[in-house]
């Protein structure tokens, strides 16, 4: 087998023949049957007027179409195509109507007829109105962090200043990632003090958006009790933050793992301690390993 020659469905194909004496295209009628149903990687929006297009990608080839609604009047349904089969996905939401909450539902279809759905939603704005919106914010405190997590109307990045004194928000922390939803961890706080921070968010087109000051208490001191850590973990689509927990050697004896979800449930588990956990949307879940 050619060293040129990287390991995509054709390539792959032709060596399984090479072995087996079958056909590439027998072959390849096999990977089919035997692939999953398809995964989303990421769905992001970018927002002009009463159209919004929806950005997502796929695990493997599929078609999609983007279902959409008004949240309160399912009987309003329209359906956006992305019909091109492959693994970047684009479609223009239109016809929306101003300053409203819609629903949406992206299916993925593969060339087998396997399809994978995944459900969101979305506020418009007023007509001529480009200014990225916060539709949602929550903050999640431990001792010494705030966890933030932030939805938004459309496609941005963020910024967030932070401090004691709402006047003076001096410390900073960034989600570069342009997405709708971010989650941010304030960390290297002191216990049982009042924070003030604000969202910056900027959008694809360069539209900005200065939220307004907003306030959360960390926790007293010694919530753990004696020889123990907290640590607060934020599920989201794709991730979990902080991606990776570091606990020196010798240092407490007992972890408490406080889980959050910043959009819909989620499993979460630690095989080697024994822990297994559903982490749903608006309840704290509380763990020791």
């Amino acid at each position: 087998m050619s060293a040129l020659c990287s390991l995509d469905g054709l390539c792959l194909a032709a060596l399984l023949a090479f072995r087996s004496g079958f056909s590439p295209a027998v072959e390849r009628r096999r990977a089919l049957r035997r692939s999953p149903a398809p995964g989303f990687e990421t769905s992001r929006f970018a927002w002009d007027g009463t159209e919004a297009t929806v950005l997502w990608k796929t695990d493997q080839p599929t078609t999609g179409e983007v279902r959409y609604w008004p949240e309160d009047d399912p009987s309003q349904t329209q359906a956006a195509p992305s019909p091109d089969q492959g693994t970047e996905h684009r479609a223009t939401l239109s016809g929306l109507l101003p300053e409203t909450a819609y629903a949406y539902e992206i299916a993925a279809t593969t060339l087998r007829g396997e399809t994978t759905t995944s459900r969101g939603t979305f506020a418009s704005g007023s007509p001529g109105d480009s200014t990225p919106r916060l539709l949602d914010s929550q903050a999640e405190p431990s001792e010494t962090t705030l966890g933030l997590s932030l939805i938004f109307n459309e496609t941005v990045t963020v910024l967030v200043q932070y401090g004691t004194d709402p006047e003076r928000l001096v410390r900073t922390a960034r989600s570069d990632d342009p997405d709708t939803r971010h989650t941010l961890l304030l960390s290297e706080l002191s216990p049982d003090t009042e924070y003030f921070w604000r969202a910056i968010a900027t959008d694809l087109d360069g539209n900005r958006l200065e939220g307004k000051v907003q306030q959360a208490k960390t926790e007293p001191a010694g919530g753990g009790g004696p020889g123990e850590r907290e640590i607060r973990i934020t599920a989201r689509q794709w991730n979990y933050a902080p991606g990776t927990i570091r606990v020196p050697a010798g240092a407490p004896t007992t972890v408490r793992l406080r889980l959050t979800t910043a959009d819909v449930a989620h499993g979460f588990g630690l095989p080697e301690f024994g822990l297994n956990a559903n982490i749903k949307p608006r309840e704290r879940n509380g763990r020791r390993v």
